[in-house]
């Protein structure tokens, strides 16, 4: 994520070093700087800000607010703020209509023509639903639940929405579904289903137990995947076996520390032993999620024991001390789902961690719209383990002759569709 902002910065003669240190040193870069004016004692310049860290960012301007000898902030733009009034979503016909001839002759005319050939039998090309999948959002039903909530989910839902679009051609569309129980939601799931191709839930709210997601597919006639049951499971996997062969480390001799139990973390905990890990630890605050991930494979233990003797640690949920997290060690490698402050990223440092992944480097997005086009082409309804585990082979396989991860913009959907469908 990268964000721009236009600011007007009043400086003090001589003082421009000072403004473009503090910004370099809270993490943000200079696109564009013009000075504007000059005058007696002070220059007024014109910048163009980049950054990807929110909060360093406003504390960049707390800053600036303090040190107004040097500097000062004369006005600040967000250079995406008209983009996006209204959503990220602009939902359109193909058809131009732009008289009564159009509207009669390209809308009516081709609607009746896709009607006669639904009805001959030679309509199966001519379907929306086959090209349409929906993107959803599952909200615990609450007294009302708050409208921030809401719109937060369905930006998300927009932002996926965009990019399954963008990279398979698919009309994506965002739906948000409450529920009370799940029996309830799969019941409005599945009777939403006839008007979609396929469906992609992002997340369930208050859901841990891959049981649930389980069921869910079970029941299913449509091909759906989920980015806590998949997504997520594949793309740590992938990661997880990179890092291992590349620091000489076999599977079957390694073992996994997983801190934070949830879907994504029962799924991998699976996938792992099924792969021959020689064994999976892990912790979570809530004791029967431990008695799942036991039945999972896992072994239940401390948080002290995982960063004493895991050689790689995944960090689904800050459930231990700082104290704990000392124990981490030289040598391992550690991939966190959990932002880091900055007491824990100097532990990282000062410890010698061999390799360390940052929630900011583990992007869905890589991978979700390649998983949705290869379901549609196999005609399956699911991922399977073994699907799962063949496809995390095959792209670590590709990295490894490609030298370098997968990527947004260099194939990554194809191959991975591919990679599904073989």
């Amino acid at each position: 994520m990268q964000l721009i902002v236009e600011l007007q910065v009043k400086v003090t003669t001589g003082s421009l070093g000072a403004f473009t240190d503090e910004l370099y040193r809270h993490g943000c870069r200079i696109q564009r700087l013009h000075m504007k004016e000059s005058a007696e004692g002070h220059e007024i310049y014109d910048t163009e800000i980049i950054y990807s860290d929110p909060d360093a960012y406003e504390a960049f301007l707390a800053g600036a607010t303090a040190s107004r000898d040097a500097y000062q902030i004369e006005s600040e733009r967000n250079v995406l703020e008209d983009s996006i009034a209204g959503g990220l979503l602009n939902v359109s016909g193909k058809m131009p209509i732009e008289n009564q001839t159009d509207y009669e002759m390209r809308l009516l005319g081709s609607a009746a023509l896709m009607r006669e050939q639904i009805l001959k039998g030679r309509g199966d090309h001519c379907s929306g639903i086959l090209r349409t999948v929906g993107i959803i959002g599952c909200i615990k039903k609450r007294v009302e639940p708050p409208i921030e909530t809401i719109r937060l989910r369905h930006t998300d839902l927009e932002r996926d929405a965009v990019i399954a679009g963008h990279f398979t051609g698919l009309n994506a569309l965002p739906l948000i579904i409450t529920y009370g129980q799940i029996e309830d939601l799969i019941k409005t799931i599945q009777g939403i289903d006839a008007g979609f191709a396929a469906l992609r839930i992002t997340g369930i709210e208050d859901v841990d137990d891959s049981g649930v997601y389980e069921q869910i597919l079970s029941e299913m006639s449509l091909p759906l995947i989920s980015t806590v049951y998949d997504e997520l499971p594949l793309l740590l996997l992938v990661e997880t076996l990179h890092l291992l062969e590349r620091d000489h480390l076999a599977l079957p001799e390694a073992t996994a520390g997983i801190i934070g139990i949830d879907t994504s973390s029962l799924r991998i905990t699976r996938l792992l032993n099924g792969l021959g890990c020689h064994r999976v630890l892990g912790y979570d605050h809530n004791e029967k999620l431990m008695l799942t991930f036991e039945k999972s494979g896992g072994l239940a233990t401390t948080p002290e024991n995982i960063f004493n003797n895991a050689d790689v640690i995944l960090l689904f949920r800050n459930h231990f001390t700082i104290d704990e997290f000392h124990r981490i060690r030289a040598g391992q490698i550690v991939i966190s789902l959990i932002e880091f402050d900055e007491l824990e990223r100097g532990i990282i440092t000062e410890k010698g961690v061999r390799d360390f992944v940052s929630r900011r480097s583990i992007d869905t997005a890589v991978i979700f719209p390649g998983l949705l086009s290869g379901l549609l082409k196999t005609g399956a309804r699911a991922i399977d383990d073994g699907k799962l585990v063949e496809t995390a082979k095959k792209i670590n396989r590709q990295r490894a002759r490609d030298k370098r991860p997968l990527s947004l913009f260099m194939n990554a959907h194809d191959l991975v569709a591919r990679f599904m469908i073989d």
